[in-house]
């Protein structure tokens, strides 16, 4: 009788995997396909809306289930922002920025390929819903910073005062529960066991996050005072003298305008033309 109903559950499986799971992949491929190979007109007076608040991959994925991924990745916004250079078609560019951080390296390679959309002649405009002290928030900044125009929500505040980030350490775990972690460490500076091996950061360790840290930050900051046409040791006192309200921030000039994301829209549109439309990058 065992053996009956194992072999019904596998005769059952197998139908399942049969008549369900393999059409639907099928169907996936299928659309994937047609969506690949469908070569869409841009509408005339568009403006490419990028939604960096969904966050970001360094490639696009190619399983069958990619659609379901609402994360976009970073070579495909290059090449469409390059493909809208020469389309007469795309008027403007919308950024929404993320409010935390975002890796310094995607930031940078968008930030340079929205710095080419910008010399064809067409308009960005950058809009904020504030900037929150999460990780490598002066990246979002820095992104922000090289539209024409950086708006930030009158309900928001911008807190993009630094760097932060964090580490886990199992050491202490590992001892409470008597496991030994087997690893093999070359010099003090290579620190990418510690988190298994340390309760905490030691000298070395702390002294190698420190130094990448403040690379980055001095990077992002030189960036921000050339492309805001500000001076970068008076912008780096204004920043980490904060944070403050959209009031002050424009004071400042940390931004250029203060609105809702309805209206930096709508103002996006009345540039790029009657009729215009914003259509997802």
């Amino acid at each position: 009788m065992k053996q009956f109903f194992l072999t019904m559950l596998g005769v059952f499986a197998g139908l399942v995997v049969f008549f369900v799971i393999l059409p639907v992949v099928g169907l996936l491929l299928l659309v994937g396909a047609a969506a690949s190979s469908s070569k869409p007109v841009t509408p005339a007076h568009t403006v490419l809306e990028l939604d960096l608040r969904r966050g970001l991959t360094d490639q696009a994925p190619t399983n069958p289930f990619a659609m379901l991924d609402s994360s976009q990745s970073v070579l495909g916004v290059i090449d469409t922002l390059a493909q809208a250079e020469s389309d007469s078609n795309v008027k403007a560019l919308l950024i929404r920025a993320p409010e935390g951080g975002m890796t310094p390296a995607y930031a940078d390679e968008i930030r340079q390929a929205v710095q080419r959309f910008r010399k064809s002649g067409k308009l960005v405009v950058a809009h904020s819903q504030g900037f929150a002290p999460s990780g490598v928030v002066m990246s979002s900044y820095m992104l922000a910073s090289s539209a024409d125009e950086l708006w930030m929500q009158n309900t928001s505040s911008f807190q993009a005062t630094g760097v932060s980030m964090d580490s886990m350490f199992l050491g202490r775990a590992a001892d409470k529960y008597g496991v030994k972690a087997e690893f093999e460490q070359r010099y003090e500076y290579k620190n990418a066991v510690n988190e298994f091996t340390q309760s905490d950061f030691t000298p070395a360790h702390r002294e190698a996050m420190t130094a990448w840290m403040n690379s980055i930050y001095t990077s992002v900051l030189s960036v921000v005072a050339t492309d805001r046409k500000q001076d970068p040791v008076a912008l780096k006192a204004v920043i980490e003298a904060g944070p403050y309200t959209p009031e002050q921030a424009l004071q400042l000039k940390l931004i250029d305008k203060i609105g809702q994301v309805e209206e930096a829209e709508a103002y996006v549109k009345e540039k790029a033309g009657k009729d215009a439309k914003i259509v997802s990058l």
